[in-house]
């Protein structure tokens, strides 16, 4: 499992977001995850994640991001649904 290289999250917008980095490329196109786009995958050129972007913080959007990763054999963090909670 790929391990992410950087994670943000922002809590100023309404609802909060966050992004999971696993790689430096440039995405050049997102595939959603949801019917909604709470959670959405940008990819690369070549088709390889470059991260998973969240559009809300709540524990259906972290849900969605794990099976994401999951799907992708990617590793989500979990630091970052504690970040909110602490």
């Amino acid at each position: 499992m790929k391990s992410p290289i950087h994670i943000s999250l922002n809590t100023d917008v309404p609802g909060g977001a966050g992004y999971v980095r696993y790689s430096r490329a440039k995405a050049v196109r997102q595939d959603a995850i949801d019917e909604h786009s709470v959670v959405a995958v940008d990819l690369e050129k070549a088709g390889g994640v470059v991260g998973v972007e969240l559009t809300s913080l709540d524990d259906h959007a972290f849900a969605l991001a794990r099976i994401a990763a999951q799907r992708c054999d990617l590793s989500f963090p979990d630091v970052a649904r504690a970040l909110l909670v602490a």
